[in-house]
């Protein structure tokens, strides 16, 4: 599970997607708030109950087809920039590899591809980011797809575009999320946000994150 006194203030790798532009249902700007504590995701829906439930059997079905034992896995740093962390779902025992559950809808399941390298591209972010924080060298990503058709795909370590998406994300300040990739724009948008009524910065929040 994830720990919350690391996630604060930190960029975790399921945030990833937002950030470099690459999620369908939320921008940098709601993962900005996120991180700054102006918001926090309200994650206690019916999918994402039953996500957490089906983590398991998803999982299992994994450890089935790999013929490999799995444990469960805690949240880490990464070694060298302490803002950004990841929580992958298990860990492979004997091997550098670790898994991603996904339970995937029927409104979705065409952004998934043929396994085994058919991950969204939002998927894949995340992965290698977690391969980037935790050091392993692949990552299993178990989908279960509308609830009928179980998948593995394969995302194997990209060195030079981990540590792209790394340095995309901040410098040593886990505050500063890099809302574009120009310092100018960036700066830009944080100005705007600290000199913002308190009203208008409301009406900017709901719209980021609806």
């Amino acid at each position: 599970m994830l720990d919350m006194t690391l996630r604060r203030g930190r960029i975790g790798a399921s945030l990833m997607p937002a950030i470099v532009g690459c999620n369908p249902w939320k921008g940098p700007l709601a993962a900005w708030l996120e991180v700054t504590g102006r918001h926090q995701d309200g994650g206690d829906t019916e999918r994402t109950r039953l996500g957490h439930k089906l983590e398991g059997p998803i999982a299992e079905m994994v450890a089935e087809k790999l013929g490999v034992e799995l444990a469960h896995f805690g949240s880490v740093l990464h070694p060298e920039h302490d803002w950004l962390l990841a929580t992958p779902d298990r860990a492979v025992f004997g091997q550098s590899a670790i898994v991603e559950c996904k339970l995937v809808g029927q409104r979705v399941a065409h952004h998934w591809g043929p396994a085994p390298d058919g991950v969204p591209e939002y998927v894949l972010v995340q992965c290698l980011t977690q391969l980037e924080v935790t050091g392993a060298s692949v990552c299993y990503v178990g989908a279960l797809i509308g609830g009928t058709e179980h998948r593995i795909y394969i995302v194997e370590r990209d060195a030079a575009l981990q540590r792209e998406l790394a340095m995309l994300t901040g410098t040593h300040e886990p505050m500063e999320i890099r809302i574009t990739t120009g310092d100018a724009r960036k700066q830009a948008f944080m100005e705007l946000i600290a000199g913002m009524p308190e009203d208008e910065f409301d009406q900017l929040q709901r719209e980021a994150v609806h």
